[in-house]
């Protein structure tokens, strides 16, 4: 199990690195987990976010990528069926979010994290899309109409990686 501190080093790393190694990180992310990639600039390109929602949600998944190949979670790329397993599964999530209010979905999201194989991953992206840089909930930085299909993007990558970790084991 990832432990919070490895998550707190990557998005730290992350967060300070410089546009060069940016360049970099993507080049290599693109020839590791390239179905992840691929699917991670597809969700950012939606029309549900604006830009700013956009560069966050590339943003968290970058670092739900580089925490897991750094834990070792996963040794190869995903595949595409792993990626379809994990869409399917939170399909009735979303549509569960999309009829419920915020708190309803505070709640799915804290249940969540406690029954997930990788609670600290989900408590991260969760926390991230609904806390500013100072970890305030009043200021989050995605709006309310944009929250569950970020999570959605968000915990298919998370679930994928979740599961091809498990196809090796």
């Amino acid at each position: 199990m990832i432990s919070a501190e490895t998550v707190t080093r990557v998005v730290e790393r992350l967060s300070n690195s410089s546009p060069a190694n940016a360049q970099r990180l993507m080049k290599t992310m693109s020839r590791e987990q390239p179905l992840l990639v691929t699917y991670l600039l597809a969700g950012s390109q939606d029309k549900a976010f604006d830009q700013d929602e956009s560069d966050d949600l590339f943003f968290i998944g970058t670092v739900l990528l580089q925490v897991a190949k750094e834990a070792h979670l996963v040794t190869g790329p995903v595949t595409e069926e792993e990626l379809d397993r994990a869409e399917k599964a939170n399909d009735d999530f979303l549509e569960k979010l999309d009829s419920d209010s915020e708190g309803d979905f505070i709640s799915a999201a804290e249940f969540s994290i406690r029954e997930h194989p990788e609670p600290e991953l989900l408590r991260y992206m969760t926390e991230a899309l609904m806390q500013d840089d100072e970890g305030n909930p009043e200021n989050p930085p995605f709006r309310e109409e944009s929250l569950g299909p970020a999570f959605l993007y968000l915990r298919v990558v998370l679930d994928a990686l979740v599961l091809h970790a498990k196809s090796l084991e």
